[in-house]
């Protein structure tokens, strides 16, 4: 079952501080988007955020929310049916209190899609993300259909 009912809002705020920016972002895992394996299966919401950087370098970004979150990390696309194509990285729990943390090389002038989503069913909820490196990241909310679905859980 994949949905497409709702977009989230999201809002972006970015500082500098002894050569390293952070940038902050707020957004929702709700009804915009939902997998399951089968109609059977209960749905698993996600959220995916395309963002860039403009200089290469080490990244650190972190979930926090109120609910258990899972983050997947793509290079230039994501596509729900074939979750492994473009995979660079996954977490579930490396930022402590059931949130992802990564710490990961980007490049600059390449597209990545960060994917947010919960690791129990149904649930949906506010998160923000923070992003610490040499340059600020650009994030913008995407749209993902699909006429397929997929089963998260199948890769952590």
């Amino acid at each position: 079952m994949v949905m497409n009912t709702t977009v989230s809002t999201m809002s972006t705020s970015t500082t500098t501080q002894t050569g390293l920016t952070n940038t902050t972002t707020t957004m929702s895992i709700g009804i915009t988007n939902t997998t399951s394996a089968t109609t059977t299966e209960p749905p698993y919401f996600y959220q995916a955020i395309q963002f860039n950087v403009s200089m290469d370098g080490i990244y650190t970004i972190e979930c926090n929310s109120d609910i258990d979150t899972s983050g997947f990390i793509y290079n230039n696309s994501f596509d729900p049916v074939y979750s492994i194509l473009n995979l660079l990285a996954n977490d579930d729990d490396s930022g402590g209190d059931n949130q992802f943390l990564f710490s990961i090389f980007l490049q600059a002038q390449t597209r990545y899609i960060l994917v947010v989503t919960t690791y129990n069913e149904y649930d949906t909820g506010p998160f923000l993300i923070i992003a610490t490196g040499l340059a600020s990241i650009i994030f913008s909310q995407i749209n993902v259909s699909s006429k397929h679905s997929m089963y998260f859980k199948e890769l952590l």
